[in-house]
């Protein structure tokens, strides 16, 4: 094994010693290089992956780690992935269909501005019924202004995904290992590694880093309590029609991937949990119904946590003090203790004044979900709130990638946030060009 790396002590030391632990892990490894690499005692040994590479050796009583360092010479076992060829973890959202969606869901600008009002979809699975309730948006306001701290975290369409591969890998583990047990956070992180090298050039890859996903499968069954709303949603954008998934002909009745995913939403949550529609941020601004948004807000410290585009927010929407906490445009799972670490600091800065913090996350909603459940129990007076895409109505001239809801509601967006004098500033004579080409700008 090569030297100087880590040991991962949460997991192995308990069960194979400090002498065994320091042998393994060498000296001068970081913190950081710990969570990168994974609950491995090494990152060239994986216990999993040694204990399906022995099958005649029942490990029930038996630590892996003990068994290769007590046989000189035994062979390193493969990476996971060798061992599931042909494992298929679908990493998509929805089977392919025919439909378009830019036409499907196309609607006025009079149309969109229903999405102000309250609206609830309802749904059953396995016998149970569940709701998701979008609020009006004087619910928002009236939560915003009360001086109180406030949470709105979701799990996105996004993170049912990857849930649904998550179970997937964790079921093909189980049923390999037979009767060597092993602790669920070890089944589940093995998953997770499992994911990871199988997914390679995917999207999803890097929510599979390690830890993440077993911390957010942990709180999602055991949400925040308090002054907060707690998002659900299985599709990216609000539609006229209330459908529940990506596609109009695809549901839990007639497509295996929207059943599974609804099979890890029911495992997880409960009938009686009070949830909010996740898409219900994108909702607001599309009809308009948070226009006033950066007049809430004006007297409060604010934050914005995404990328470098943003540094322009604090100046569109006139606030006083502003901050930027920029991350990457796109996979800023492994530094999500950085991230951490300067939020914090920042809430440190501003909390205890008049008005409390205000914490704005454009970084996906699984990454917002983590870093939310570890603020809001030590800044129980800011407001931490996870608008995601939403947050680029006020930000629609900067180069970001094309998204298929931007197209359908860019012009309503506009017109009911009271945005036009804005961009027409912006662009001068050429914001009716921009416009056209703006609401077309799906590669």
């Amino acid at each position: 094994m090569q030297k100087n790396k880590p040991f991962d002590g949460d997991i192995h030391r308990p069960r194979s010693g400090d002498d065994l632990g320091r042998e393994l892990r060498g000296r001068g490894s970081s913190q950081g290089e710990v969570r990168s690499m994974g609950p491995m005692p090494h990152p060239d040994f994986d216990p999993l992956s040694y204990i399906l590479a022995h099958p005649e050796t029942d490990f029930s009583d038996l630590d892996p780690v003990r068994h290769f360092a007590a046989r000189p010479g035994t062979t390193l076992p493969p990476p996971l992935s060798s061992l599931f060829p042909g494992l298929d973890l679908h990493p998509y959202h929805a089977s392919k269909s025919d439909s378009n969606l830019s036409e499907h869901d196309a609607c006025t600008t009079k149309q969109s501005r229903r999405f102000a009002l309250a609206e609830t979809v309802s749904f059953a699975h396995n016998g149970n019924r569940y709701e998701l309730k979008a609020p009006p948006a004087e619910a928002f306001r009236d939560r915003i202004l009360s001086g109180e701290g406030f949470v709105f975290y979701k799990h996105p369409h996004g993170f049912w995904t990857c849930m649904r591969i998550l179970n997937k890998a964790m079921h093909e583990l189980r049923e390999r290992l037979g009767t060597n047990t092993v602790s669920e956070r070890e089944l589940c992180n093995g998953a997770a590694r499992l994911a990871w090298q199988l997914l390679e050039n995917t999207p999803f890859r890097n929510l599979f880093i390690h830890n993440f996903m077993h911390d957010l499968a942990g709180y999602v069954r055991s949400p925040l309590r308090g002054n907060v709303w707690r998002g659900v949603a299985f599709k990216g954008y609000p539609t006229l029609d209330g459908r529940l998934f990506v596609f109009p002909d695809q549901d839990a009745e007639n497509n295996d991937i929207c059943r599974q995913q609804l099979d890890a939403f029911a495992e997880c949550i409960a009938p009686s949990e009070e949830l909010i529609d996740g898409t219900v941020m994108k909702r607001w601004v599309v009809s308009g119904g948070i226009k006033e948004f950066p007049t809430w807000i004006r007297d409060n410290p604010v934050a914005v946590v995404g990328p470098v585009w943003f540094s322009s927010l604090g100046s569109r929407m006139r606030l006083a003090d502003f901050t930027l906490i920029r991350i990457a445009h796109t996979d800023s799972f492994a530094a999500r203790f950085d991230i951490l670490r300067r939020i914090r600091a920042f809430l440190d800065e501003k909390s205890g004044r008049k008005h409390p913090p205000v914490v704005l996350f454009h970084c996906g909603g699984s990454l917002a979900c983590w870093l939310i459940f570890r603020l809001f129990p030590k800044y129980p007076r800011s407001l931490l709130l996870d608008f995601g895409q939403a947050l680029l109505a006020w930000l629609l001239d900067e180069p970001w990638y094309g998204l298929t809801w931007k197209e359908i509601y860019l012009k309503a967006m506009i017109e009911n946030m009271g945005l036009e004098n804005l961009y027409r500033e912006l662009a001068g004579p050429h914001y009716e060009p921009w416009l056209e080409s703006a609401a077309e700008a799906i590669p």
